[in-house]
């Protein structure tokens, strides 16, 4: 039966990686499974070699200039991880049932549109809802983080997120009067025009804000959900 690192083990391994100035949680957990596959391989040949020498001697194997290129190695791949899951969620939002919601939300906004005299107060009224979406994901993200510990990619999905209500606030804020009298405006159809225009940027920015942010969680999670020993702080 091949020798496998025990949990004790396996919490060294993460300590030790730590303290070699590797801040981000999910990439210390990349570096250590790097690191135990690699020790795990030479228990194979010697079952008899000391866990401790065995990992300094790999780290050895590396050196310092070589385990920086092996953590900045490790990030990308954590950040790729997460882009590929990422554009995995977004794109099973957009399914055929959308299609009829955005027929709805079409309908719905070209009614209020004919009904207002001033349709910048509806690109106003989508502005409040991305903002109080995406101040709402904010607080449940801050507040329901997996581990106290820094994790890159959560942070990044963070910044992500503060981004998108950013461009949310551009998108029906600071361009509405020139989205409206430059654009929609002088072309005729203005308002098929500005209700095509909110509900396809209000399902884009639900799908971000809100869709997107929770199937990361969920995926943060699962992650952390398969790694008990290190979920504590």
């Amino acid at each position: 039966m091949q020798k496998q690192l025990t949990d004790l083990q396996m919490e060294t391994l993460i300590t030790f990686i730590r303290m070699k100035k590797v801040r981000f949680y999910d990439v210390q957990l990349e570096i250590a499974d790097h690191f135990a596959t690699a020790i795990e391989e030479k228990w194979q040949q010697d079952p008899q070699l000391p866990f401790e020498e065995t990992m300094i001697q790999f780290y050895g194997d590396f050196g310092d200039e070589g385990f920086k290129q092996l953590m900045k190695a490790k990030a990308r791949l954590v950040h790729k991880k997460w882009l590929s899951n990422t554009l995995q969620h977004f794109g099973t939002f957009f399914t055929w049932p959308k299609a009829l919601i955005l027929v709805m939300l079409i309908l719905i906004f070209h009614q209020f549109l004919s009904l207002v005299q001033k349709p910048e107060f509806i690109f106003r009224w989508c502005a409040g809802i991305i903002i109080l979406m995406a101040i709402g994901m904010s607080i449940f993200l801050f507040l329901k983080k997996p581990t106290s510990k820094p994790i890159m990619i959560y942070d990044y999905s963070y910044a992500i997120l503060i981004n998108t209500f950013n461009l949310g606030g551009m998108a029906f804020t600071y361009f509405t009067n020139w989205l409206i009298y430059q654009f929609f405006m002088p072309y005729g159809g203005a308002e098929w025009g500005m209700a095509i225009y909110l509900s396809l940027c209000m399902l884009f920015f639900y799908c971000t804000i809100i869709h997107v942010s929770l199937e990361n969680y969920r995926d943060f999670q699962k992650m952390y959900a398969s790694f008990p020993r290190f979920s504590q702080d």
